[in-house]
């Protein structure tokens, strides 16, 4: 028995003085008939963004105005309406949700903006705190209903937080739609009202929800004030985050308190209850965008709750590079802290490059050639003439400290971009990473040789002003040389190891690249040999310089 094929749908009701309309269904199928396999009939002013066009018209999945029967344009909620306090309660938790899609990867269109709150607290556009309100968007008196205040304070910290990690994103390196999406499809996302004076209204909330204890529900008043201290508590880690001279606990303290009020709310869930109807799609339709409408992000509060969890963990940790001692612990903290599964996520790692290079000074303290200088110095060079300060004071040009002085400026010139590109670049998700270490260590080849050059100028030189206190050292030795060939050893190797991390060989190939991995690790494991047996301190005579002055010589800590 054949299936029942499903009924036409009726033609459309067209009716206007002047028009007449005629069902050309079945001459249009009669002539499609007479046209032989792929070929077309194409109109020579029908062009593609008419086709394009009308595949979008009454297409739900690209066409945002399509509406069904009786359906309204617009978004009918009213949220003005009196809700109860389970109701705000679910509203937040599914803000929560929302919050965190958004962190993943997601546009604000499928998530924070969906909530018809959020839009109803930014359009119109409030110029102060106190117009930061419901009411305005309807006319005539408006008495807000009780415990309402909570969630538009909830949700006016929200939309502050989100503008100032957009702000904090848009500063460093990330990829758009592959990390984060920084669109705000033109909603200002309250820029203009201090942060002060949103945590303000968000400790008023707090005040009033204390005092009302006795009045409604103590569970739900109280994990209302948990949600509230929540978006305090972020409003104040991002402002810490980017104070970067402090290494005292301080800038941990908002992560450590995050991460103690998400166990509670996840324990506090269950009193709150579901509002499906304050969240539209609709409300895409108001978006500056040239994008289909897409469906809103659904993500489950046990899901969210384990993301935010990690978030502030790594939050947390992340502070820990403060904490630098030296480039090769610096270098060891980024590889050790992106290796972690699941990666941190890319705010957190917004963060660390903040940290890292903000205004080109590394962690605040540290300029770039001291950071250079430092990991040449700790890697193959523990001693020598190269870096010394001094040589920086003689504008002689024929005294050969001037001349040292010039050929290590040059090299820290050549070198500099690179060496702070690296870093950044392992600020980044996995698999760009290895993508981009690809492309770098064509660079580092290049580098590689450039360094060869000006380590050349700088033998003569070098020979005058040490005057046989470097001779203990090998004379072939061409320290700054083998610290660009180490470098480009390890990057070779992350880029290997990262393959088998992201399962990008075949299994055919496994022998071969372990193989390849271990010859590469051989050979940094030689060269590290060759310049601790270089560099090592001798058994002679200590020598002296012309001052008699003793030239301190040390071991090579780390390679």
């Amino acid at each position: 028995m054949q299936p029942l094929e499903p009924p036409l749908p009726p033609p459309p009701n067209i009716s206007h003085p002047g028009i007449m309309a005629i069902d050309i269904t079945g001459q249009f199928a009669s002539a499609v008939k007479t046209l032989s396999p792929g070929e077309i009939v194409k109109d020579d002013h029908f062009s593609l963004f008419e086709s394009v066009s009308a595949l979008e018209i009454m297409d739900r999945k690209m066409d945002s105005g399509v509406l069904d029967e009786g359906e309204s344009l617009d978004e009918e909620y009213d949220v003005t309406r009196v809700l109860l306090p389970e109701e705000i309660l679910g509203i937040i938790d599914q803000l929560l949700c929302l919050e965190m899609a958004w962190h993943l990867g997601y546009p604000l269109s499928q998530t924070v903006l969906t909530s018809v709150y959020v839009e109803a607290l930014m359009n119109p556009y409030p110029e102060t705190i106190h117009d930061v309100d419901f009411g305005r968007s309807f006319p005539g008196p408006f008495r807000e209903p009780s415990l309402l205040f909570a969630l538009r304070a909830y949700c006016a910290g929200l939309i502050k937080a989100c503008f100032l990690v957009n702000e904090c994103m848009k500063e460093e390196l990330y990829y758009e739609e592959e990390d984060f999406v920084t669109n705000t499809y033109e909603r200002n996302l309250l820029f203009h009202i201090p942060v002060l004076s949103i945590k303000g209204l968000l400790q008023d909330a707090v005040t009033e929800l204390d005092a009302l204890k006795d009045t409604f529900p103590r569970e739900i008043c109280i994990a209302l004030i948990s949600r509230l201290q929540l978006r305090i508590e972020f409003l104040d880690a991002v402002d810490l985050s980017v104070i970067r001279n402090d290494t005292s606990e301080r800038p941990k303290l908002p992560w450590v308190r995050m991460r103690h009020l998400i166990d509670d709310i996840e324990k506090q869930h269950g009193l709150g209850k579901l509002v499906p109807e304050a969240f539209s799609t609709k409300l895409q339709r108001r978006l500056a965008s040239t994008m289909p409408p897409r469906p809103m992000v659904k993500l489950s509060f046990e899901e969210s709750i384990a993301h935010f969890k990690r978030f502030f963990q790594n939050g947390n940790e992340v502070i820990d590079v403060l904490q630098y001692t030296d480039p090769q612990s610096l270098l060891n903290f980024i590889l050790l802290f992106q290796a972690q599964k699941p990666q941190p996520l890319v705010f957190i790692r917004t963060i660390l490059q903040n940290l890292l290079f903000r205004d080109m000074v590394v962690l605040g303290r540290f300029s770039i050639r001291q950071l250079l200088d430092h990991d040449v110095s700790l890697g193959v060079l523990p001693c020598g003439p190269h870096f010394d300060q001094s040589f920086d004071d003689v504008e002689i040009p024929t005294d050969p400290r001037n001349r040292v002085a010039a050929a290590m400026e040059v090299f820290r010139q050549r070198v500099a971009d690179l060496y702070l590109d690296l870093l950044r670049y392992l600020c980044q998700n996995r698999c760009r990473v290895r993508r981009t270490l690809c492309h770098h260590i064509q660079e580092w080849d290049v580098l590689e040789a450039d360094v060869g050059e000006i380590e050349e100028r700088l033998q003569a030189p070098l020979l005058e002003v040490s005057q046989g206190a470097y001779r203990g050292e090998e004379p072939t030795y061409l320290p700054l040389s083998s610290w660009a060939y180490l470098y480009k050893l390890r990057q070779m190797e992350w880029i290997v190891q990262l393959g088998f991390e992201l399962r990008t060989y075949q299994p055919d190939e496994l022998a071969g690249m372990y193989n390849y991995l271990k010859r590469l690790a051989s050979l940094r494991a030689q060269h590290i040999e060759q310049v601790k047996q270089t560099t090592a301190p001798v058994e002679a005579t200590p020598a002296h310089n012309d001052a008699g002055r003793r030239v301190p010589r040390g071991n090579s800590q780390t390679v």
